[in-house]
């Protein structure tokens, strides 16, 4: 999850500075960026639900709906959020602020793992 959030990170601010390549090298970073985004994207989902569905094994289709309900809200939000951003910062602006959040999200997920949760699935 970790490795995936970073990969998020890595995709989205490398995306805030295309605007300074141009023709083919801005198809192929573009490209790579957004390689890189999906798997990572891939990466962290997995294992969030992976995590959600060792620690609420009683309650595991509440667990996911909840979840399933945020990342709803967050589809919800996401546009206006980054139109405010495309407005006050231009092309730059969504890119760098989603990839600073996944950094502090990465930094506290991190730390979250390294003390708590019980990654043992051989259960």
């Amino acid at each position: 999850m970790i490795v995936g959030n970073y990969m998020n990170c890595i995709a989205l601010i490398g995306t805030a500075f295309l605007e300074y390549t141009d023709g083919d090298l801005f198809l192929y970073c573009f490209s790579f960026f957004w390689l890189l985004f999906g798997v990572g994207f891939s990466f962290a989902s997995t294992a969030n639900l992976s995590i959600v569905a060792k620690l609420y094994k009683e309650n595991l289709a509440k667990a996911i709906g909840l979840f399933d309900t945020f990342a709803a809200i967050g589809l919800v939000l996401g546009p206006v959020v980054g139109s405010l951003c495309f407005y006050l910062f231009n092309f730059k602006g969504p890119f760098l602020v989603l990839g600073s959040t996944f950094v502090i999200y990465g930094f506290v997920i991190e730390r979250l793992l390294s003390t708590g949760i019980d990654t043992n699935f051989n259960e």
